[in-house]
C-alpha cells in the first residue's frame, strides 16, 4: 500500500506525505533489503529536488472545539473529535456555517 502513496502523492506533487510513504517502505521489515535500499535511493532523487512539503491547504474550524485543522482532516488533531465523510467523494463533511452547498469545504 505504501508503494501506492508514495507513488500517486508524488505524482499529485504532496512530497511530506510521499516522505512518510518511503520511509515505510525502507523500515518495512515485509520488503527485502536490496528493494529497501532501492527505495531509499529512489527517496534521495525525489527529495533533492522536491523538499518534503505538502501543497498549502484550506483550513477549517473544527464543530465541536473550533480549533483550526486542514480541511482533508478526518478527525481533529487537537480534540480528536471525527468528522463524518462523503461517500462518493470521501471528503470530510463541515457543518453549514463553515461548509458548502454540499457540507463539503467551501472551495473558495
Amino acid at each position: 500500500i505504501y508503494s501506492i502513496i508514495a507513488l500517486t502523492t508524488y505524482y499529485n506533487k504532496f512530497f511530506m506525505q510521499c516522505s512518510k510513504a518511503f520511509i515505510k517502505l525502507e523500515a518495512s521489515s515485509d520488503i527485502c533489503e536490496e528493494m529497501q535500499n532501492k527505495f531509499a535511493a529512489l527517496a534521495i532523487k525525489i527529495f533533492v529536488r522536491n523538499p518534503p512539503q505538502d501543497p498549502s491547504s484550506r483550513m477549517m474550524p473544527c464543530p465541536k472545539c473550533n480549533q483550526r485543522m486542514q480541511e482533508w482532516n478526518i478527525a481533529c488533531p487537537s480534540c480528536s473529535h471525527r468528522l463524518p465523510f462523503c461517500v462518493a467523494s470521501g471528503r470530510s463533511i463541515y457543518p453549514e456555517g463553515g461548509a458548502g452547498g454540499h457540507g463539503h469545504a467551501d472551495p473558495t
